[in-house]
């Protein structure tokens, strides 16, 4: 009989080496796994964002035409508003107006006396503006003229552009507007 001989250390050494590969396998099999993992799960989720999205930006893109309409119906509602708050500021102010009539232009003619004659050529009822012509003999009453019809507090402004001068006679054209309640 041949006598054997048992090598444990060997086969331990062995075997010790075929479990650390096989560890070390594991290992990085494991590893895999959870970065397949991982990524999958990563995957999984920018997936439904960018489902999410999608379906956000169809819902922009359908409606876009109706924010354009309202956008416009809403300009369009505020300019309607803003001339109506105009048309109320003027009917406001043409209200404040004083009807034209014959005491309102004999005041006027009083303050030229005799030395100044006036004639009415027109008036805008919707502005106030009162336009006439004053005429005198000599031209130094144009000026006091003027500043007398600034004084009677009839006109908020009293507006010429300079008197002509023609058959003896100095005239001028004056645009005056109106001032609140003087009748």
């Amino acid at each position: 009989m041949r006598k054997k001989e048992l090598d444990l250390y060997g086969s331990y050494r062995r075997r010790s080496r075929r479990q650390r590969r096989y560890s070390w396998c594991l290992a990085v099999l494991a590893a895999l796994a959870a970065g397949l993992c991982v990524f999958g799960a990563v995957e999984g989720q920018n997936w439904a964002l960018r489902r999410e999205i999608a379906e956000v930006q169809g819902w922009m893109e359908a409606t876009e035409e109706e924010r354009l309409t309202a956008e416009i119906q809403w300009a369009y509602n505020e300019a309607l508003l803003e001339r109506e708050a105009a048309m109320a500021h003027l009917s406001a102010s043409r209200a404040t107006y004083p009807k034209v009539g014959s005491g309102l232009i004999a005041r006027i003619a009083a303050v030229g006396g005799e030395r100044v004659t006036m004639t009415l050529e027109g008036y805008d009822s919707a502005t106030g503006v009162l336009r006439f012509r004053a005429e005198s003999g000599k031209v130094i009453d144009i000026p006091g003229y003027v500043l007398d019809l600034r004084r009677t507090g009839l006109f908020e402004r009293v507006d010429y552009t300079g008197y002509r001068y023609g058959r003896g006679v100095y005239s001028l054209d004056l645009s005056c507007v109106l001032s609140g309640g003087a009748s």
